[in-house]
């Protein structure tokens, strides 16, 4: 079960490791004080029925998410510069979350998302490659669960491999809803070998670079632009 934190955590320019569940009420004023620091998030964070505001007074703040780590279900947003960071070559779990918060996925990082990931707050998720590791926004679900929706970006910033936000279960289609932008260069959108649906922005605007927009039967409903 999850961590009962009743008491007072209050970490100040330390580096926190949270290596057992917790749910947000672990995770917020008055149970947490946090001044500076690291936190890094290893487990599962259930975020149930709650809108978590990394940058509020007496929350959490920025948090690095490691392997083995997983937010589930509400809200995780950001009323300041507080954002979340997949560190490069850890894994995460985004299930059935609406993120309202800066993503950072650096080199090497897989992000996996069972259903549906919803952006909110204009959030922008960062996918970073250098050469020869790339980071993936991978979706599992099954036939046309596999949806990216509300309003946000996503932005590759690949040197010498692409980025990946894909569907990767067989059989399956990615919807990217209409609110959802991609851009920068080195990112590929969709699988070759599975359906996808954009009613987004697809948009390659660093010089130089390029966005690779793949799949079996793929439909475009949105804009394509360079």
């Amino acid at each position: 079960g999850a961590f009962p934190n009743t008491g007072l955590m209050a970490f100040t320019n330390s580096t926190t490791n949270i290596q057992t569940s917790v749910t947000s009420a672990n995770l917020s004023s008055p149970f947490i004080n946090r001044s500076g620091g690291t936190v890094n998030l290893s487990s599962t964070w259930d975020n149930t029925g709650v809108v978590s505001d990394l940058a509020a007074a007496g929350n959490l703040g920025s948090v690095n998410l490691l392997t083995g780590s997983k937010i589930v279900n509400g809200t995780v947003t950001s009323s300041g510069a507080a954002g979340v960071t997949v560190l490069a070559f850890n894994s995460t779990t985004l299930d059935n979350l609406t993120l309202g918060a800066p993503l950072s996925a650096l080199s090497g990082a897989t992000i996996t998302v069972p259903n549906t990931l919803t952006l909110s707050n204009n959030a922008t998720m960062n996918l970073a490659t250098t050469c020869c590791s790339a980071s993936a926004l991978n979706f599992t679900g099954t036939l046309t669960t596999p949806q990216l929706l509300g309003t946000g970006t996503i932005v590759g910033s690949g040197v010498s491999a692409p980025s990946f936000v894909q569907p990767t279960t067989a059989g399956a289609t990615l919807t990217i809803g209409a609110g959802i932008t991609l851009r920068g260069a080195g990112l590929t959108v969709g699988n070759a070998a599975l359906g996808l649906v954009n009613q987004g922005t697809v948009n390659a605007d660093v010089a130089g670079g390029g966005i690779t927009v793949t799949g079996t039967n793929w439909a475009n409903q949105g804009t394509l632009t360079a």
